[in-house]
This record gives structure tokens, C-alpha cells and sequence, in this order.
């Protein structure tokens, strides 16, 4: 069966630490969804918490040189 089609993606790449490698993978056998999927969704979850116009400022403000 086809699945729907999500949108444009780009692929991503990244190394766990072991123990938390471990887990994705039992919880996606336990949810029977693909670790990629969990994974995309945790980072997209993130991302949207991410204010990047304050980090902008942020960033380029001048130290205070007392």
C-alpha cells in the first residue's frame, strides 16, 4: 500500500548514544512506527519551541564593555 505523501523532506543523520539508540528502537517496535518517523517528529516538536528572531537579536548584540 502507498503511503501518503508528507511533504517536501530532507534527510537528516545522527548518532545516539547507545542506551537511547536502544529505546527509540523498542519504542518504535512497540508503536510499530519507523524510528525515522519518531525521530522527525521529536526534532519538528523541538523546532517549534525555537524562537530563532530572539536568538537573532541575541546574537547580534555587542557585548557591554564596562
Amino acid at each position: 500500500m502507498a503511503r501518503p505523501h508528507k511533504g517536501d523532506r530532507l534527510p537528516l543523520s545522527s548518532m545516539l548514544p547507545r542506551p537511547d539508540a536502544l529505546k527509540l528502537a523498542e519504542l518504535a517496535e512497540l508503536t510499530d512506527e519507523p524510528k525515522s518517523e519518531i525521530v522527525a517528529r521529536l526534532v519538528h516538536d523541538y523546532l517549534k519551541s525555537v524562537d530563532l528572531e530572539q536568538m537573532r537579536a541575541v546574537r547580534g548584540q555587542e557585548a557591554l564593555i564596562a
